[in-house]
C-alpha cells in the first residue's frame, strides 16, 4: 500500500545553500576546487566570475539527487584585506529520499548532514553544519488537487490577479513534458525582494517526467498523484532584511523558524505583494438588455458548458459549413447532479485556498470576483447587489445625494 503524503497546506523547506568556513571543514579530496569565485559575504552576490563561473560546481549526481558546492573568497568591506575561504554547499529536501515530502526540519537534518559526509569528499562536524550560514532558500506549499480543480480554481484564476509592474519578469503559462503544467512570476535570475520569484506547478508530473529518475529510485512507495505545489525564494540577505528575517543566521536558527507559524506568516505577505489586483465585473447599469441576458445566462453555467458552447461557436466561425450541435457534445455538459457537486467542490477548494493564503483577511472577496463593499462573502452572483453596489454607482448616489441636500436648504431659504 502507498504512503499517503500528509503534510498538505505546510510550508516546508525544500532547498538553500549553506556557507561555511574552510577551516572548519574536513577535506578528503581536493581536486574539485580548481576553480573560485569572489562574493560579498554581506549580501551573499557575487562581484566578479573568475574563469567563466556564475553557478556552483555539481560534483556528481546519483540516484536522481545531486550534490553541488563550491569554494568562494570572502572579500567584503570588512576583510578586504584578507579574504577568507568560505565553502557553499546546497541541500535539497532530495537528500532525505523516500522523506522527501517532509521539506528539511530539524527533525531530519542530521540525515542530510549524513548523506553529504558519506560520500567521502568532505566530512563536516554537526556542530559547524548546524551554526552555518545560509542563503536562497526555497519555501514549498503541496496541495491535493486533480489537473482539472488546478487548472480552473489556480491556473485560470491566478494569471487575472496578479500584480504585474514593468519590471517584474513574468512567464506565461508552461506545459512542457519535462516543467509539468504551471505558472511562474520572476525567475531566479530576475526578481527581487518585495516581489520573489513565486512559480506554481503540477508536482506530480515533475516527478514523473524530470525527476523521474529519483522518483524511481526512491518514491516508488509513496502516493504521488494530485499534488500541486506553490513555491517561493528568499534570495539572500538583502530579502532577508526586507522580510525582517536578518535576526535569523544560522541553519539551526531557520529550522526552528520552520517549526512556529512565522514561515505561514511569510507566505501570506508574499503572495499578498504578488496577487492584490481584483478584477471587478463591469456595471451592469449601461448594459443593454443584451449584454445583461448574456451576463446571466453566464453565471447560469458552469465552465464546461461555457467551454462547449465556446468551442461550437469558433468552429460554426470558422468552418465554412456550420456545425450542427450533435450527441459528441453532450457528454460534455454536466447533468444537475454533477454540476451541483462539480460547484460545491470549486467552493470548496476555493475556500481553502482563500483562508491559506489569508484572502479572507482582505477588503475584496477574491472567490466571486466582486467588491466586498457592504456585503461579506457573497456566495452566488447578484445582480441587483452588483448593480447598487458598484464604486460607480456608489459615487453616483452619493453625488446625487450631495445635489438633493443642497435642492432642500435652497427652498427652505425660499420659503
Amino acid at each position: 500500500m502507498l504512503t499517503k503524503v500528509s503534510n498538505f497546506f505546510v510550508e516546508k523547506l525544500d532547498t538553500l545553500c549553506i556557507r561555511l568556513h574552510k577551516d572548519d571543514i574536513i577535506f578528503h579530496d581536493t581536486s574539485f576546487f580548481e576553480k573560485l569565485v569572489v562574493i560579498n559575504s554581506e549580501t551573499g552576490e557575487e562581484l566578479e566570475d573568475l574563469e567563466m563561473l556564475g553557478r556552483p560546481k555539481k560534483v556528481f549526481s546519483k540516484k536522481g539527487i545531486s550534490f553541488r558546492m563550491r569554494i568562494e573568497r570572502d572579500k567584503s568591506s570588512y576583510a578586504y584585506d584578507k579574504p577568507t575561504s568560505l565553502v557553499c554547499i546546497w541541500l535539497s529536501a532530495k537528500q532525505l529520499r523516500e522523506r522527501y515530502f517532509e521539506g528539511i526540519t530539524k527533525h531530519n537534518i542530521e540525515l542530510i548532514r549524513k548523506e553529504i559526509n558519506s560520500h567521502g569528499l568532505i566530512e563536516i562536524p554537526k556542530k559547524a553544519f548546524m551554526q552555518a550560514d545560509f542563503f536562497d532558500f526555497d519555501v514549498a506549499i503541496d496541495i491535493e488537487l486533480n489537473q482539472d480543480e488546478y487548472k480552473e480554481c489556480v491556473l485560470d484564476y491566478l494569471p487575472n490577479i496578479a500584480n504585474i509592474n514593468a519590471g517584474n519578469d513574468t512567464k506565461q503559462k508552461f506545459n512542457s513534458k519535462e516543467k509539468g503544467l504551471g505558472y511562474q512570476w520572476n525567475s531566479r535570475q530576475n526578481h527581487y525582494p518585495s516581489k520573489p520569484f513565486f512559480k506554481t506547478y503540477d508536482k506530480t508530473r515533475e516527478l514523473n517526467s524530470k525527476s523521474l529518475e529519483f522518483t524511481d529510485w526512491h518514491l516508488k512507495g509513496v502516493d504521488i498523484d494530485n499534488i500541486i505545489r506553490f513555491e517561493y525564494n528568499i534570495r539572500n540577505k538583502d530579502y532577508m532584511r526586507h522580510w525582517k528575517l536578518d535576526g535569523i543566521r544560522t541553519l539551526e536558527r531557520l529550522l526552528d523558524w520552520f517549526e512556529t507559524d512565522e514561515p505561514h506568516k511569510l507566505t501570506q505577505k508574499v503572495y499578498a505583494n504578488w496577487f492584490t489586483l481584483r478584477r471587478v465585473i463591469p456595471s451592469v447599469v449601461k448594459k443593454n438588455r443584451k449584454d445583461i441576458v448574456i451576463f446571466s445566462l453566464m453565471q447560469m453555467l458552469s465552465l464546461e458548458e461555457i467551454n462547449t458552447a465556446f468551442y461550437w461557436a469558433q468552429d460554426s466561425m470558422t468552418k465554412k459549413q456550420k456545425r450542427d450541435f450533435n450527441e459528441k457534445d453532450i457528454p460534455r455538459i454536466m447533468t444537475p447532479e454533477k454540476q451541483k457537486y462539480h460547484e460545491a467542490r470549486r467552493i470548496e477548494i476555493a475556500n481553502k485556498l482563500d483562508d491559506f493564503f489569508g484572502v479572507a483577511k482582505r477588503t475584496n472577496d477574491v472567490r466571486e470576483n466582486v467588491p466586498n463593499l457592504g456585503k461579506t462573502n457573497p456566495t452566488k452572483w447578484d445582480g441587483e447587489w452588483l448593480e447598487n453596489n458598484h464604486p460607480e454607482t456608489v459615487k453616483a448616489r452619493k453625488e446625487m445625494n450631495k445635489i438633493n441636500k443642497e435642492n432642500a436648504k435652497n427652498k427652505e431659504k425660499l420659503q
